[in-house]
This record gives C-alpha cells, structure tokens and sequence, in this order.
C-alpha cells in the first residue's frame, strides 16, 4: 500500500528476487453496491514503474515515466497522505513529538492560528469589561461611601413627620388664640368706656390671664416658623439624598450593561 500510493522505494529496489514482476492492485468502491477503481501499480523486468487505474464504465488509464513521484490522477483518486500510514517501527504518532512540533502538525489540519487570534479576541474583551467593571465599582463605592453623611436622614424623615403635625396643631392653636386677643382688646375698650360694671371687671381678669397665655402661645407661633425652616432643609437634604441615589442606579446599570449575559468562551 505505501509502495503504491508514494512510490517509495524508488526505482528497482523493491523488486523480489524471487518473482520477476513485483506489483499491487488497490481496489476503491465508488459507492456501496456500485463499481470499482481499481489501481495497479507494477514493475517490469526493466524496472520501469507503471500505474494503471480502471475507472467507472471499465476506463483503463495508464501512467509511466513519472520520476520519482506518484502521477497527480492516483494522488487524487487515493486521498491519503503520510499520516494514513504506521510503520512497524515507527514512534506513536504525536506522542513523541515536542509541544511545538505537535502544535504545527495540529494547526495543518484545523488552522490553530484562527483559534489562536479568536482566543485573544475574547481576552481582550474580557479584560476590558473587567477593567470596566473595577472603574464602575470604585464609583459606586465612592458614591456609596458620600451617602454615609446622610444616614441620619430616616431619624429625620420620623421627626419631619412629628413636627409637621406639631406645626399643624400650633398653627391652629395661634389661630384661635388671635380671635381670643381679639375678644381680650374688645373687652378692654369696654372697661375703659365705663361699660358693664363689675361683670366687665371679672372678665377683665380672667382674660388678663388669657393674654399672658396667649402671648406664650405667639412665642410659640415663632418656634413653629423656626420648626417649618429646619422642615425645608430636611426637604432640601432628601432632594440631595433622591439625587446621589439616582446616581447609584446609573452605576449599577452600567455594571450590568457591561457584563456579558453569555460566556464568550462556553456560549453559557
């Protein structure tokens, strides 16, 4: 078989002494059931090397005076190389060979140097999305780290909300208390008219009192103010807070966006 498909050895040394024709017949199926290819390969008395091959339909084609190569027409109905073959004596295919010869042999059949270049694409992109994604997390952590000023802001949503339904209540408090002035200045004019004799006088006192109780009341009215300013930096800090958020929900969609759903190397 390697005589005939590599024509080697070359020229009358493969002859036997014993026999004076030396040859081999090759017999291909062109498909199951079908015809044969039958490729013979002789040599004469003179050592004269001839290939004939009977082809589909019993075409004969003949070959001589090639030199030491096998014709092109056997090559290609035969299809085998070197690698088809395992002398008796030769090593283990592969395993003798160093990594870098191994690595040559392989890349001749499967072109490893795509292989090669399609790996460091995959590195390449997978080392910028890490890159990409060390740069997002320092910013998130900064930003994360920014809004630690702010944990006091639950304590003050609570107290936001205790002091706007005292700001209610003392608003409305004040208010009644302007119509008790009001009343208070009335009666006042009466005294000083003459009017009602010694009734106008008890309400007099008694109302006395009311203004001095009132007059703490409008103290009062002026702490509520002072209650509804702390109320607006409150507000103030929570559009700040809402904001510094939003920026954290930016980050970490870009650090999604920037992973990829699907392993480039594993396709999971």
């Amino acid at each position: 078989m390697y005589w005939a498909t590599f024509n080697r050895p070359i020229g009358a040394n493969y002859k036997s002494k014993y026999d004076s024709k030396d040859g081999v017949a090759i017999n291909l199926e062109v498909e199951e059931g079908g015809e044969y290819i039958i490729i013979s390969r002789m040599k004469s008395d003179s050592g004269k090397n001839t290939y004939t091959i009977i082809g589909e339909g019993g075409e004969v084609k003949r070959y001589s005076g090639f030199g030491t190569s096998t014709p092109e027409d056997v090559v290609k109905v035969l299809g085998m190389s070197e690698i088809n073959f395992q002398m008796q004596h030769n090593p283990y295919y592969l395993l003798n060979m160093t990594p870098g010869e191994r690595g040559k042999v392989i890349n001749s059949y499967i072109n490893l140097s795509v292989i090669d270049r399609a790996i460091k694409s995959i590195k390449k992109v997978g080392n910028d999305e890490r890159a990409e994604k060390r740069f997002v997390k320092g910013e998130l952590d900064a930003t994360l780290k920014s809004l630690e000023q702010y944990n006091h802001l639950e304590r003050c949503e609570i107290q936001l909300t205790n002091l706007n339904k005292q700001y209610d209540l003392v608003k409305a408090m004040v208010s009644r208390l302007h119509e008790v002035i009001k009343t208070i200045h009335d009666i006042r004019g009466l005294v000083k008219g003459g009017e009602g004799g010694v009734k106008i006088v008890g309400y007099k006192v008694r109302l006395e009192a009311l203004i001095n109780e009132a007059k703490g009341v409008e103290g009062g009215w002026i702490e509520a103010e002072e209650i509804r300013q702390a109320i607006d930096e409150v507000d103030e800090l929570k559009i700040k807070v809402e904001g510094e958020a939003k920026l954290i929900r930016g980050l970490k969609w870009r650090l999604k966006q920037g992973m990829p759903d699907v392993c480039p190397l594993c396709g999971k």
